[in-house]
Formats: structure tokens, sequence, C-alpha cells
């Protein structure tokens, strides 16, 4: 065997004999050991090994203490924190982290405010503006039958509108395009 082919077969000796193989890895490592009276010299080796290294750790192992491990590793620890951290501490680490790991999308978010900012209130004078001139004034059909209130209603420059509401409660829309 090439010395890639005897590594790789090494490695799948070893995960064949812990029980690591998928089936179709399985077969391929029995159809080897039937082929191949070596292999199954290295696959006995492998076990061996396994057992020798299984029995020294288990070896050191009796021989540590370890009543109490447990306990002196928690006694080693700091005492849990009851308290929450304050909010001035807690906007600081979410800053932190948006800048660090969103630094596009917190910029494009800051240029969308500014741009809400600044332009903002030139369309919302823009737009009442313009709703004010198409806006009917008074009246239209005040003391008309049935009807106790005309309410003023903003248009568009092309559309002219009148909501009435009748002395029953019912509203009417009239709305007729120019």
């Amino acid at each position: 065997m090439d010395g890639r082919r005897d590594i790789e077969m090494e490695m799948l000796l070893s995960a064949y004999r812990d029980g690591e193989l998928s089936p179709d890895e399985r077969a391929v490592v029995e159809e080897a050991l039937r082929e191949d009276p070596g292999l199954q010299a290295r696959l006995d080796d492998h076990a061996a090994l396994s057992s020798w290294l299984q029995a020294s750790v288990e070896k050191e192992a009796d021989l540590v203490d370890f009543s109490g491990f447990a306990d002196r590793v928690m006694a080693g620890l700091p005492p849990p924190v009851e308290e929450r951290a304050s909010a001035w501490s807690r906007f600081t680490v979410w800053l932190d982290e948006t800048l660090t790991f969103h630094k596009w999308q917190a910029a494009s978010a800051l240029g969308a405010a500014v741009v809400l900012l600044v332009a903002g209130p030139l369309v919302w004078n823009a737009t009442h503006k313009a709703s004010d001139a198409g806006r009917m004034q008074g009246p239209l059909l005040a003391g008309g039958p049935g009807l106790s209130q005309v309410i003023s209603v903003q248009t568009a420059e092309d559309t002219d509108a009148m909501l009435f509401k009748t002395e029953s409660g019912t509203t009417v829309i009239y709305v007729q395009g120019n």
C-alpha cells in the first residue's frame, strides 16, 4: 500500500474498532480485512492499544480522590450576579454590538433618519398648503332638508367633495371630479 492509502486505512480501522463507521464504510473495511490478513493483525493491534490505554487511564483515575471535586470547582467560581445591569450599561453594550457587527445597517438607518428629519417637515408643509388650497369653505347646503351639519373636507385640486351629517346620524359623502 502507498503511504496515503495506508494512513486512510489506519483511520478506518480505528473507527471500525470503535464502531464509528457508516454501513458503506464498514463494508469497505470488512472486504479489505478478508482480502488482506495483515489488516486483521493491525486491527488486533488497535484493540490491544485501546485496552491498554483504557486500563492505564482507569489506573491513574483510581489514584486520584475526586470526592468534593465539584464542590471545589463551584467554590472557585464568582458568585452569581443578582442585579440587572443598568439601562445605560445595556444600551452601551447594544450600541457597541450594533456598530461592531451591523455597521452598514446602522449607517443606513442613521441616513434614513436624517433624511426624514430634514425632508419630513418640508413635505408636510407642502402637502398641507396644497390641501388648504383645495379645501371647500363654509356650509354648502346648510339648512337643507334633514341636514344638521356640513363638515369641511380636504380634497385635491381637481376634485370637489362634500361631507354631510344628517339629523339621524348618517354620514353622506359626495365626491365629484372636475
